[in-house]
């Protein structure tokens, strides 16, 4: 606690409460075991840094901002836990690429679940091969692993971010939203 007091700005804890934070960081261990920095600290500016955190189990995501007194505190931390595709979400995005290279109503229909408006689904795809290509996984940069997943996809065009959110009723795919990177 003297620790934190020390490294925190004067207003940290109003947000978020010490037990809060603690609970949170207890939560992260429990999810992803010990957690080790992976990588170099990148500096946006002199008030703001992220970093990664590699754990048994996924990683997490973590920036910093410090406020700008003399001398800086922390002003604000953010945590974004990742785990990996479990088998199931693994297989949705594996159906996902091979669909974006041929998009098809009966591909759709075989991967996404009911409700999802199949013909539109389809021409999103299209407008996706359009755009990047047929794509492979890139990386995966967020989501719980089993019902939502972030991901980059790069294909010979461009790369774009895809989000897919899993029904896990019947392993398909409920939603996939996607938009292009820089």
């Amino acid at each position: 606690d003297d620790l934190a007091d020390a490294l925190v700005a004067d207003n940290f804890f109003l947000d978020l409460s010490r037990e809060r934070w603690q609970q949170r960081v207890a939560r992260l261990r429990t999810l992803h075991g010990d957690l080790v920095p992976e990588g170099e600290i990148e500096i946006d500016n002199p008030l703001r840094c992220s970093w990664r955190l590699c754990g048994e189990r996924g990683w997490c995501n973590v920036s910093l901002t410090l406020a700008p007194t003399m001398p800086p505190r922390i002003q604000e931390i953010e945590i974004a836990s990742v785990l990996p595709p479990d088998a199931a979400m693994q297989a949705a995005l594996d159906g996902l690429l091979a669909l974006i290279a041929a998009p098809t109503l009966r591909g759709v229909g075989r991967l996404f679940a009911r409700g999802v408006d199949r013909a539109a689904m389809r021409d999103r795809l299209r407008l996706v091969q359009l755009s990047i290509g047929p794509c492979a996984l890139d990386a995966i940069t967020g989501g719980d692993g089993s019902t939502r997943t972030v991901a980059r996809l790069a294909g010979t065009k461009g790369r774009l971010i895809a989000t897919v959110t899993l029904d896990r009723l019947d392993g398909k795919i409920r939603s996939a939203e996607f938009r292009m990177v820089e």
